[in-house]
């Protein structure tokens, strides 16, 4: 099977339900009854909770730039000696 793109994703077709994303380097189990059948299809946009500000955010991007964390925290235009920190740890 062709590796998919970073846009592109492989999932495990479920009958009935909803296919299941299989992530890189994830083992699939093959000796249930039946015939598996794998797709490749577009990755879905990942939804991260980030906290800012104490508030809970919501980013649907595999990257975040600094200015985009500082308009979650202060939308608008800043004045341009304003100075911004930011804390980043992960969980």
């Amino acid at each position: 099977m062709a590796k998919a793109g970073d846009d592109e994703a492989v999932f495990l077709e479920v009958r009935g339900g909803q296919d299941r994303l299989i992530e890189p380097g994830e083992l699939i189990d093959l000796t249930a009854p039946g015939i598996e059948r794998f797709t490749t299809a577009p990755r879905p946009a990942p939804e991260i909770e980030i906290i800012v500000n104490s508030r809970p955010r919501i980013v649907t991007d595999r990257r975040v730039t600094f200015e985009q964390i500082v308009q979650l925290a202060f939308p608008g235009p800043h004045e341009p000696n304003v100075v911004f920190s930011m804390t980043w740890s992960p969980t």
